[in-house]
């Protein structure tokens, strides 16, 4: 959980007046961010025109990034260790931050633009969802992707076991039609060597043999299970749901 408001004002105090306590301070201020309006304000202020407040802030550019812009922006992003972002309370009418991913992906002079990045809860559909490219690295342990819709967003998931090796806890949620086809999930999973959860529509049975092999496993939750299986065929299992497609 994110610190308290008051146990923030007091982290950012200690922060502020005790070297000893500084970074500590700092990397509880910073490890859970549910904006990038923080990072971002890290960077010079005449980058950025910024209206609203909190959730609603809102950022556009005045100028390009320049490679002195991101020397702030580097002290703190490595702190971050979980990112969640969700875009579905927003009009596509009032999207400012597709120029703002835009120009990071453009601008960004490091291979990780959050370099230590632990969790990513991406809730997001287009304009933003391509943009995830931007934060996946391979130190990630564990990746919730909701807002799959297009064959574009599918393509994605075969390079997950190289971006993320390290990948424990995997949660897809897509668009009913893309459930028809199941093999770019299933060529994930396969490149997946330590998962110990996995929530997914479907998998064929070339995945569900890889699963079986898998010692860390210990959560499944599928929609439409192969052919062949059977939770007694992953006796490592904790929890097994199924929710086979009605016929």
């Amino acid at each position: 959980m994110s610190p308290r408001p008051r146990v923030r004002e007091s982290l950012y105090s200690l922060a502020q007046v005790c070297r000893i306590f500084s970074d500590p301070a700092l990397d509880l201020l910073w490890a859970r961010q549910n904006t990038l309006g923080n990072i971002l304000l890290c960077m010079p202020m005449d980058l950025w025109q910024v209206t609203g407040a909190g959730r609603r802030r809102f950022f556009r550019a005045r100028r390009a990034i320049e490679p002195q812009d991101w020397v702030r922006f580097h002290v703190y992003a490595p702190r971050i260790r979980f990112l969640s972002l969700s875009n579905f309370r927003f009009d596509v009418a009032e999207d400012t931050w597709s120029p703002v991913f835009e120009m990071l992906s453009a601008a960004i002079d490091t291979p990780h633009i959050f370099p230590n990045l632990r969790m990513i809860w991406w809730s997001v559909t287009d304009p933003w969802f391509s943009y995830v490219h931007l934060f996946l690295c391979p130190t990630i342990k564990s990746l919730v992707l909701r807002g799959l819709k297009t064959p574009a967003h599918l393509a994605l998931l075969p390079t997950l076991p190289q971006r993320c090796p390290l990948v424990t806890s995997i949660t897809l949620r897509m668009a009913p039609q893309l459930q028809v086809s199941c093999h770019p999930r299933s060529l994930m999973v396969c490149g997946m060597m330590f998962l110990e959860k996995l929530d997914i529509g479907s998998i064929d049975q070339n995945a569900f043999e890889h699963l079986s092999r898998l010692a860390t496993l210990k959560t499944l939750i599928i929609d439409s299970p192969p052919t062949l299986f059977h939770p007694m065929l992953l006796p490592m299992l904790v929890d097994s749901q199924t929710y086979a497609s009605s016929p």
